[in-house]
């Protein structure tokens, strides 16, 4: 990107935009992921921000402020903080129920009958009678697909 822009400039173009993220999307983007795995709203990771850092903000603008005032370090420890509250809730739901889960929402029960093989995109891995002709890098294939036939 840099050697293309010196490029332009010296033919007169415009230059390309940067797209590459910088740390502070990154970590961004690590604390959004890590507030959607154990469903926690951003209205929850506001009052933190308040508390913790002291930024006047709501749940609307919470990654606004974060981008703007604080710096990478602080939303990494908003990360660490979101997903050990996660760990403590999934810890007291497996207490009360029971039952482990890796996340909140993977109920077992709450699984279809024949489980997710009838939904669309499932991939049905069974063993295939009969040797499989290795591919050019050795990888046999024991993955059946509905519209496929099984090769010898």
């Amino acid at each position: 990107m840099p050697i293309y822009n010196r490029l332009a400039s010296y033919l007169g173009c415009a230059p390309v935009k940067d797209r590459t993220w910088s740390e502070m999307d990154k970590a961004i983007h690590n604390l959004r992921d890590a507030m959607q795995r154990y469903e926690i709203t951003p209205d929850y990771l506001a009052e933190i921000v308040r508390d913790q850092l002291h930024l006047p903000c709501t749940g609307r603008d919470v990654y606004q402020a974060l981008r703007n005032w604080a710096a990478e370090e602080h939303v990494r420890h908003l990360m660490y903080t979101v997903i050990n509250r996660g760990r403590a809730e999934a810890r007291k739901m497996t207490s009360e129920t029971g039952q482990e889960t890796y996340e909140p929402h993977a109920d077992p029960c709450t699984m279809p009958p024949g489980k997710l093989a009838d939904h669309v995109g499932a991939v049905r891995i069974v063993p295939t009678p009969g040797p499989h002709k290795a591919t050019e890098r050795g990888f046999r294939s024991n993955i059946w697909m509905p519209d496929q036939e099984v090769q010898p």
